[in-house]
């Protein structure tokens, strides 16, 4: 007789939406979560502020297929041994790296399938916000190969059209993609509604504030003024060893101060430019899932 896959929702973000919060509400609700057989695993979280499963992300561009088979397999064991039907894996780096991924990668991925039953759980946000939101994020960020952007000191219309944008603004291509890996209807698009990232986490989960519960707001986005002070910490283009306390102490500055500065808005031309990036995307969504954004523009 076949044993019953456990379902493992596997939340690959998309960066901005919420997810660090997210992350940090999963694991201060372990215990409350198991009682109602949902499993956030310990295995390999990441060792940085944010407990999540970067692991994920990590091994499958190192191509480290041994480690990666092994931790699945510790995440299936931990289901089992705890008696857990449900088990969530989250990392916004999914996303993120989504088409980055090796073909021996995406067969890792896809191999999921052999000890659960695979549903990928993505939160999409408005196309303008997020993309105005990830270029931000991009100019906290130090430089990364796989993300030219980063660190950048361009205005964002100006950097808007690179292919690192463009791939992400296409979200019928991502969830037409994660189908083709783990079969049609394994996608569950989310949309992203500001400060109710918990609230929406609940209604899919089926559980309430005492199952999971608020460990408050995290990775608050920067204001013109943080903003301001990263282009000019970038322009000085300093080994990364030293930018990161210098980038700290930005983000710090901006906690305190940022309230009087005027919030970051996307110029006319960076809000056209994306907008025509994600038509397509947009009328996929709306037609498939009902999933618009003409209430919030």
């Amino acid at each position: 007789m076949e044993v019953c896959k456990p379902k493992l929702l596997l939340h690959v973000g998309a960066p901005k939406t919420g997810t660090t919060t997210l992350q940090h509400a999963c694991n201060a609700s372990r215990a409350a979560l198991l009682t109602r057989g949902i499993l956030y695993p310990n295995v390999d979280l990441n060792p940085g502020p944010s407990p999540k499963h970067q692991w994920l992300t990590n091994l499958l561009l190192a191509e480290d297929l041994d480690r990666f088979g092994n931790n699945v397999r510790q995440v299936a064991e931990q289901a089992r041994t705890m008696a857990a039907s449900r088990v969530i894996l989250s990392t916004e780096g999914l996303f993120n790296h989504w088409f980055d991924f090796p073909a021996v990668g995406r067969d890792a991925l896809a191999a999921l399938k052999e000890h659960f039953d695979v549903t990928v759980w993505v939160v999409l946000r408005e196309p303008v916000a997020w993309a105005m939101s990830m270029y931000v994020q991009a100019v906290k960020n130090p430089p990364f190969p796989l993300a030219p952007p980063y660190s950048t000191t361009e205005p964002p219309e100006n950097v808007i059209g690179d292919a690192y944008f463009v791939t992400r603004l296409q979200y019928a291509r991502f969830i037409q993609d994660a189908e083709s890996l783990f079969g049609e209807g394994s996608v569950h698009p989310m949309r992203y509604e500001s400060g109710d990232i918990l609230d929406q986490a609940r209604r899919f989960l089926d559980v309430d504030a005492t199952i999971l519960g608020s460990a408050g707001d995290k990775n608050k986005a920067l204001s013109m003024l943080g903003l301001e002070l990263m282009w000019r910490l970038n322009s000085l283009r300093i080994p990364w060893q030293a930018r990161e306390p210098l980038a700290t102490a930005i983000i710090d500055l901006d906690r305190v101060l940022g309230a009087t500065s005027a919030p970051v808005r996307p110029s006319e031309e960076m809000r056209r430019k994306v907008l025509v990036t994600s038509a397509e995307s947009e009328r996929y969504l709306a037609h498939r899932f009902g999933i618009a954004w003409d209430d919030v523009r």
